[in-house]
């Protein structure tokens, strides 16, 4: 019986000593698991913020994206304001060259012909008339053709027409020359 009773409690041990390294390895397990879950939950946590974060950056980007269609469009307008602005800007340094030539040519006339401020005076009244007559006469027949003649009829409603203008007419031009040169040479009339 000894060898018996050895043999059992040798297997008592055994037994324990393997209940002791399951409970161990149940401990282990179970401390593993828990790290996982864990692990799993940071995961899951991340995700969520990580969506969220791509989420206000996709609504971001769909804010600057119309924002820069409102600012491409914007920048159209100012271009094509701009090109109306240089278009402008360009006639009207035309019409200053004409100006001052006419006023320079009409200070020669006065002061080469010793003629009086209303001699001055008619012949640059004479040359903005012709110059004025021209430019609606391009403007009616769309063409800068001076060759091209009109009907009788229009010309006489374009006669009529600048002489009920003709008030209006003169006091632009004496802005205008005041504008320009600083002085005016037709208020000596």
């Amino acid at each position: 019986m000894n060898a018996s009773q050895g043999d059992v409690q040798h297997e008592k041990r055994r037994a324990q000593e393997f209940e002791a390294k399951y409970r161990e390895l149940v401990k282990k397990a179970k401390s593993e698991f828990y790290k996982l879950e864990q692990a799993n939950l940071k995961y899951k946590n991340d995700a969520k913020v990580s969506q969220d974060i791509i989420s206000d950056k996709e609504n971001e980007i769909c804010v600057v994206r119309k924002e820069l269609e409102q600012a491409e469009s914007l920048s159209k307008n100012l271009n094509s304001k701009l090109k109306e602005t240089k278009s402008a800007f360009e006639k009207a340094l035309q019409d200053k060259e004409i100006l001052q030539k006419a006023l320079c040519s009409s200070r020669e006339t006065l002061n080469g012909s010793g003629g009086s401020p209303e001699e001055e005076t008619s012949a640059f009244c004479m040359k903005q008339s012709q110059r004025q007559l021209a430019r609606i006469k391009s403007a009616v027949i769309a063409s800068d053709d001076k060759d091209s003649s009109l009907p009788v009829l229009v010309s006489k409603q374009l006669g009529d027409c600048r002489k009920a203008v003709a008030e209006t007419s003169g006091k632009n031009m004496i802005q205008v020359d005041n504008t320009i040169f600083g002085s005016s040479t037709l208020i000596a009339i």
